[in-house]
């Protein structure tokens, strides 16, 4: 019995062998026609990291700053076309005085450095605030910075210092700059010192061709004819009064009846004007406080308000368009600026013409 459960044991470990090796071969065998190869697992560490982030773009480049310039002053003529370009004061001289008032605003981030020529078509410069350098009809300012907000002028030259010394009485404007400072404009840097503006003055041989021309041949008052467009209205103001006439065209020609309204229509005219050609709210104050007074005088021979000017008793205002402003002097900004508006106000003295009647 021994002998009998021995030899069945042997017998199924034989099985067993035997079935285990079957499948094992199967198994081999099984693989054998597939090339394919199971890939090894990634580590959980491996399969969470993040991609590495590409570096942000860089950014665009600023543009420059940019800036504009913003001008005032006066062209004072008679109807025989001898004119006078001049800003907040002048004298009675037969051909022009040049003194318009330059203000530049700023846009925009960043260092901003320029060059500043005015030509003449024929004269000479007078006086120039702050010193520039003089070419027989041209003048420079170089290396001029403008900085953002406004400033007042470092200073301003005093009657006994040279620039204003050696005019032989013609009278010093720049010495009277302060009063015209505008706090919109954005402060300029040159030579070490601050400037709110930039200002010139000269004396012109040839006087510009103006716009309208003033004679009283076919009237007993003078009249106005076009000969090219102005900006806003024309302006009559003689003995504490004055009138508002809307211009002619060109080729037209208007009478100018005596002024009969209060003065405050007349500077209200010229003032709507003065923003036609540009200028903003502080810098049309600025050109009435150096001009008001003596455009509109309260009554005839009345004070200029603390400047010297020629005295008119019969005038007519207006304000040329920037085109008929280049034939008076030229400007060039290095590099350009976006916009450059000039107002320049021309005074037509009829008295001094022989055209002012009683």
């Amino acid at each position: 019995m021994a002998t009998l459960r021995f030899m069945r044991s042997c017998l199924v470990r034989r099985a067993l062998v035997g079935s285990t090796a079957l499948l094992l071969s199967a198994r081999l065998l099984g693989g054998c026609g597939t090339t394919h190869v199971e890939a090894p697992l990634e580590s959980p560490a491996a399969s969470e990291r993040a991609p590495t982030p590409l570096p942000p773009p860089p950014d665009p480049p600023r543009p420059p700053p940019s800036y504009e310039v913003h001008e005032w002053g006066l062209i004072r003529g008679n109807a025989l076309d001898h004119a006078i370009l001049s800003g907040p004061r002048a004298d009675a001289r037969p051909l022009g005085l040049a003194k318009p008032v330059l203000y530049f605003h700023r846009h925009g981030d960043g260092p901003l450095t320029l060059d500043v020529e005015v030509s003449l078509p024929s004269g000479r410069f007078r006086e120039e605030w702050p010193p520039a350098a003089i070419d027989g009809a041209s003048l420079a300012w170089r290396g001029v910075g403008v900085e953002e907000g406004a400033c007042a002028g470092s200073r301003y030259p005093s009657m006994a210092d040279p620039v204003c010394s050696t005019l032989s009485g013609e009278g010093c404007e720049a010495a009277e700059l302060r009063v015209v400072e505008s706090p919109s404009a954005d402060c300029l840097a040159h030579a070490g010192e601050r400037f709110n503006h930039l200002f010139y003055r000269a004396e012109l041989d040839v006087p510009p061709g103006l716009p309208l021309v003033i004679s009283s041949r076919r009237r007993r008052e003078p009249s106005a004819r076009g000969v090219r467009p102005i900006l806003g209205s024309m302006i009559r103001v003689r003995g504490g009064r004055s009138s508002v006439f809307d211009p002619p065209n060109p080729g037209e020609e208007r009478g100018l009846d005596p002024p009969s309204q209060p003065l405050a229509l007349g500077r209200a005219a010229l003032a709507e004007a003065l923003a036609l050609a540009g200028l903003d709210e502080e810098e049309r104050d600025a050109f009435m406080r150096a001009w008001g007074e003596t455009l509109f005088p309260p009554f005839e021979g009345a004070s200029g308000g603390g400047y010297v000017a020629p005295w008119t008793t019969d005038s007519v205002l207006y304000v040329l368009r920037a085109e008929d402003a280049e034939l008076a002097s030229r400007l060039r900004f290095e590099p350009p600026p976006t916009r450059v508006e000039r107002a320049i106000v021309v005074w037509i003295d009829l008295a001094d013409a022989g055209l002012s009647r009683r």
